[in-house]
């Protein structure tokens, strides 16, 4: 598996993660507890849901960065799913004024 497929699953599951987090972080954050015969109480947290949002948040922030890294790679460098990038070619091709017959230097 190559390197920017592996970091685009990274990302998107790093994103997911951090959007799940921050929807419920709620949730998360909700103690339960018997009151009664049959009757449930529950309590959320503030501040444990403010921290499971800010967490979220940072994963959201992380996984997004890195999308746009792997996207970054794939427009700019023009990157294909081989690994192969096209600017390889341009960077080692021969310019045209060297490959012209009257500028070669002959070895006579």
């Amino acid at each position: 598996m190559r390197r920017l497929l592996m970091l685009l699953i990274l990302g998107s599951v790093v994103s997911a993660i951090g959007l799940y987090l921050n929807v419920q972080a709620g949730a998360f954050a909700s103690y339960s507890q018997a009151f009664g015969s049959g009757s449930w109480l529950g309590t959320t947290d503030a501040g444990l849901r403010q921290s499971y949002r800010e967490i979220g948040l940072v994963c959201l922030w992380l996984g997004a960065s890195l999308l746009a890294a792997v996207a970054w790679s794939w427009t700019i460098l023009s990157y294909d799913l081989s690994g192969r990038s096209e600017i390889d070619g341009l960077l080692f091709r021969e310019s045209p004024r060297r490959s012209h017959p009257k500028t070669r230097v002959s070895s006579h």
